[in-house]
């Protein structure tokens, strides 16, 4: 039988932050919300899936931070998949290179991946053999390309070279989501917008971080980013 959970996704604005553990640093708890004791590896017997949505004019972009699964022929113990698409019958975004999913101690394949379309789907599969293995960090931010002679919006950072529009959360926040590097243009600048972001936002508006478990067994999930104003440029 499927683990009734096997993953944790931490919101924050426009930006999904997807882990198939938890992560101890992001804990938050409230009166109604209960937290599983942390456990340094990800879970036996799992086969669950969640769906990450967008508005239609905007696609995913996914990059992998962390990972380290289980090594076997063809993936075939434990893997993660990613489906260019609202459900695991979608095409996978690397079908061509690795039919399977992905598995191994590193990832020989580039570590980012871009939807054709608004939805994306993320499977997590695992074996009954007890894992020690640490398992895989993702995040998830939605980006536009704007029409011809189009900007940004003032709420939207821009990627200089490719001219993407980004939500501002995904400045400074340590994971290069441009091409050319220019969302992470280095300590000093990072220090100085982020003091300006505080000012900006001290104004009554709170970031609203949960975290929650992911990928249920009896329901496929769909999550919506929020399109909130407040930003927090770290992450």
């Amino acid at each position: 039988m499927p683990s009734e959970t096997c993953g944790y996704i931490v919101d924050r604005g426009d930006q999904f932050k997807l882990s198939s553990i938890r992560d101890p640093a992001t804990d938050i708890t409230t009166s109604d919300q209960a937290v599983a004791p942390y456990v340094p590896s990800y879970p036996d017997s799992v086969d669950c899936e969640i769906s990450f949505r967008t508005t239609p004019d905007k696609r995913f972009f996914m990059r992998i931070t962390h990972f380290q699964l289980e090594l076997s022929t063809r993936c075939q113990n434990d893997a993660l998949l990613l489906y260019d698409g609202s459900s695991s019958n979608e095409g996978q975004l690397v079908n061509n290179l690795s039919p399977n999913g992905l598995c191994g101690l590193t990832l020989s394949l580039p570590n980012y991946f871009y939807s054709t379309g608004n939805d994306v789907t993320v499977r997590f599969k695992t074996n009954e053999r007890n894992n020690s293995y640490s398992g895989f960090v993702m995040l998830l931010t939605p980006y536009r390309l704007p029409a011809d002679g189009a900007n940004c919006t003032e709420d939207e950072m821009t990627c200089k070279l490719s001219g993407k529009c980004f939500t501002k959360d995904a400045y400074c926040n340590s994971v290069n989501q441009c091409e050319d590097s220019s969302d992470e243009p280095g300590l000093s600048a990072c220090q100085s917008s982020s003091s300006r972001l505080c000012g900006n936002h001290m104004m009554g508006l709170v970031l609203a971080l949960f975290i929650t478990y992911i990928f249920t067994a009896a329901n496929h999930v769909i999550y919506t980013p929020r399109h909130s104003s407040t930003t927090d440029p770290t992450f």
